[in-house]
This record gives structure tokens, C-alpha cells and sequence, in this order.
């Protein structure tokens, strides 16, 4: 319930998206730890720190005209912006599949490296106010949710 109305009010372009996301991903947090998914469980700490961060961000965002009633401006990716995600999110995967592998017994390691490292990017550009988050928080969601059904 709490991610459906932080989309919604992140689609609307309103701030307090990021509060309602806060409690979200405190009670993931819970869920992940329980599934042994510590990478993701990480994530959901970082994720905490993120959503502050981007309520933060959002509220000192620019505007647009008064035609869209005040909502927060929202930007595109360049070309080096995405050759950068994508650089990120492979580079991160690989460091984070390794210390898994190393110093866990967690479930998928790699794949949960994967999912972590890309749903950072993605935050990241959510935050940043780059449209092209929901690209990646689409990916992210084909390859994730299959996986969380087989706990």
C-alpha cells in the first residue's frame, strides 16, 4: 500500500512521496533480512538515507510554469548519463556478487547484486529528478518480482 502511494505521488510529482517511501523501506528492510537477501536488506539502509536525502532535494527542486500548478521539473538523461548508469550499475555488480559470494550465505548472490546495484542507480536518478528512473525501476521489476514469489 505504502508503494503504490509513493509511485503515485512521485507520478504526480509531489514531495511527500519521499516520506511515505521512508516507511516503506523500513518494513522491506524487515522482509529482505528474513529472507536472507542482505544485499537488498543493505539496500533498504541506504534507501532510508536516500529518501531523505530526496525529499530534501525535492523540496529545494525548481518549478514549472503555474500551468502544471507548481510541479517539480523533471530532466533528461544524456547519452553519457546513461553509458554512466549502465557503467555503474556493471562495476557495482560485479564488487557486490564477489563480497557475497566471500562473506555470506545469502540466496542468488549475483543476482542479488545485480538487483541492489541497479535499484541504487535508479534511485539515484529518481532523486536526481532524471525521468529515465522508471527505465530502470522497470528492469529492475522484471527481473526482481519472479524471484521474491519463490520465497
Amino acid at each position: 500500500i505504502l508503494g503504490a502511494l509513493c509511485v503515485g505521488l512521485l507520478i504526480s510529482r509531489n514531495h511527500w512521496s519521499w516520506p511515505i517511501g521512508l516507511g516503506q523501506v523500513i518494513l522491506t528492510g524487515f522482509v529482505f533480512w528474513e529472507a536472507k537477501l542482505y544485499a537488498e536488506t543493505g539496500l533498504q539502509v541506504v534507501f532510508a538515507i536516500l529518501q531523505v536525502y530526496g525529499w530534501w532535494a525535492w523540496l529545494k527542486a525548481p518549478r514549472e510554469s503555474q500551468k502544471s500548478e507548481g510541479a517539480i521539473e523533471v530532466r533528461k538523461l544524456s547519452r553519457t548519463g546513461w553509458m554512466s548508469s549502465l557503467a555503474v550499475t556493471g562495476v557495482a555488480t560485479l564488487v557486490l556478487a564477489w563480497l557475497l559470494i566471500v562473506f555470506t550465505d545469502g540466496n542468488s548472490p549475483i543476482l542479488d547484486a545485480m538487483v541492489t546495484s541497479a535499484s541504487l542507480v535508479a534511485q539515484y536518478l529518481l532523486a536526481a529528478r532524471f525521468l529515465e528512473n522508471w527505465v530502470y525501476w522497470i528492469a529492475v521489476d522484471i527481473v526482481s518480482n519472479p524471484r521474491y514469489t519463490a520465497w
